[in-house]
């Protein structure tokens, strides 16, 4: 690591040093982070790290299952508090499609899960507060799920 001086501008204080690393011949500032209030600072240190996150602690509801038919149906009612939710298709072989927001489920479009495990995930970044739809290439395919607020 080098020093820089940066010499006083006329008759004022001197500017303190300013702590550089050098690569290939080039001086770059070194800084260090700190968050706070205005006129406050909390240095960041490896157990002081830097606020990023914005999440939310989410509650789990009970989880459920649908039977998913050949024809779109109501799989999941809208929920203005939702806040996450977990689907899986636990059908040996059959395909699940879903409808959001009280759109139809068309088969084999849009978001479709696949037998065994297929599953679809919303956070709370991504979600959807209004009803869920599916339709099944089987009659009588289970959807799992568990709804987060």
């Amino acid at each position: 690591m080098s020093k820089v001086t940066i010499p006083a501008q006329g008759l004022g204080t001197p500017i303190p040093d300013v702590a550089t690393d050098e690569i290939a011949g080039q001086h770059h500032q070194k800084m260090k982070l700190g968050f706070g209030a205005d006129g406050t600072a909390t240095p960041v240190t490896a157990t002081t790290p830097f606020p990023v996150g914005t999440k939310t602690v989410l509650t789990a509801g009970a989880p459920f299952a649908v039977s998913v038919g050949a024809a779109s149906g109501a799989a999941v009612a809208g929920n203005a508090s939702r806040k996450g939710l977990e689907l899986v298709n636990t059908h040996a072989t059959a395909i699940i499609s879903l409808g959001f927001d009280g759109n139809a489920a068309v088969l084999y479009s849009g978001v479709t899960l696949y037998p065994n495990g297929g599953s679809y995930q919303m956070d709370e970044y991504s979600f959807s507060t209004g009803a869920i739809s599916a339709i099944s290439s089987v009659a009588g395919a289970n959807l799992a799920g568990q709804e987060m607020t």
